[in-house]
Order: structure tokens, then sequence, then C-alpha cells
């Protein structure tokens, strides 16, 4: 079975780690062992920011959570924008959900390009 960090290294997610962070593991056990914890554990969250900022920062895709306003304070956004365009605005129930929902969102639009050209 392929899980979000495993799915996210063949595009471009674990030779971005690899040129710029040292790990104490291959990254292949590392991306294994986030994809087993639990949603809301401190090794998915550095996993995931590290996620955000290689999407920012290598393929121009911003992505975020975004709490909902008003009568929706109770729900979280998954939000992804290129080029100042939202390409993804889907509702979930807790900020983990809605960045699980943001990374695999930007794989699938990552991987469609790929497939395109």
């Amino acid at each position: 079975m392929t899980t979000l960090y495993q799915q996210l290294s063949p595009l471009g997610f674990a030779e971005w780690l690899e040129k710029n962070f040292e790990t104490l593991m291959s990254l292949d056990e590392w991306f294994k062992d986030a994809d087993k914890e639990e949603i809301n554990s401190s090794e998915r969250t550095v996993m995931n920011a590290l996620a955000f900022r290689w999407l920012r920062e290598e393929k121009g895709i911003d992505c975020y959570p975004v709490r909902g306003f008003y009568e929706e304070s109770n729900f979280f956004y998954a939000t992804v924008y290129i080029d100042n365009k939202k390409i993804s605005d889907e509702k979930y129930d807790t900020h983990p959900l809605a960045e699980i929902a943001c990374l695999e969102k930007a794989a699938e639009i990552i991987e469609q390009d790929n497939n395109e050209n």
C-alpha cells in the first residue's frame, strides 16, 4: 500500500529532502514510519511542514488548512492555490485531516501534470 509520504517521494519530495536536510535513517524508512503514525502525531506534523515547504519552494503550490468563518468556525478547509488561483477548497472536521487532504490534492495535481507532459 502506497501512503501519502511514499506517494510524494517520487514526485520530488525525497530528492528535495536529501538535498536540503540530513536524516538519521533512510528516507524510505522515514516515510514508512511517518505514514504509520497517528494523524496528529508530532512526526506527521514535522513531515507535513516539510512537505508544505517543498510544495511552495519547488512546485509553486500553496496549500494549507483554513478555519471556516462565522457559523462554520468549527470546520477547516483544505485550500490549494496555484499561481494565486484556487484549485481546491474542501471541508474537513479537523485541522490534521485538512492538512492531509491538502497534501493529497497537491500530489494529485503534480501526478496529473507529470502525466500530461
